[in-house]
């Protein structure tokens, strides 16, 4: 005896197109910050270490990146309003920065803080068991990844939201 089951209706509560156009807006505004503003203002000078829908993470090469910054991205009519970026650092300089995909990376401040984050992984296991020295250890051995006794692979250079084509100009021939 076999029983087929289908639902008469289906309800669509959740508005995924929302959220697709709302990511592609974020990263049509990235990408013009990014190459229209950051790009041409420092040139050959800036670096990006680290992006995701929301932030930037940036190397640049300046005297005082403080000065030349602060009424151009952070003027104070836009201060704590949305759709405006803000410093998320509060002023700290990073000191050492290390990330491995979205959302898995590790920072130390110039005072010694250290900042590890790993989306998915319960915050004791991050706090007790991966300090940024093993992240360096990945970093300095072009990610080989070395799972030891966790069930879960913490440490992955993997990052399945980017495909780079193979005839890519980044690729040695």
């Amino acid at each position: 005896m076999a029983i087929l089951q289908h639902k008469e209706t289906i309800k669509f509560d959740k508005a995924i197109y929302v959220g697709s156009a709302i990511l592609d807006v974020s990263k049509t505004f990235m990408y013009d910050f990014h190459y229209n503003v950051m790009k041409n203002k420092y040139n050959n000078k800036i670096r990006l270490l680290y992006s995701d829908t929301d932030s930037l993470i940036y190397n640049i090469r300046t005297f005082n990146f403080f000065n030349d910054i602060r009424y151009d991205l952070f003027p104070e009519n836009h201060k704590n309003q949305p759709g405006y970026f803000k410093d998320e650092m509060g002023g700290k300089v990073l000191k050492e920065f290390v990330s491995l995909r979205p959302k898995l990376y590790a920072y130390k401040t110039e005072n010694n803080d250290e900042v590890k984050k790993a989306k998915g992984v319960k915050k004791y296991v991050i706090n007790q068991h991966i300090s940024i020295k093993d992240m360096d250890f990945i970093q300095s051995n072009k990610h080989v990844v070395h799972s030891k006794a966790m069930n879960k692979l913490v440490l992955s250079g993997n990052d399945d939201k980017r495909y780079i084509a193979y005839e890519h100009y980044k690729f040695k021939k």
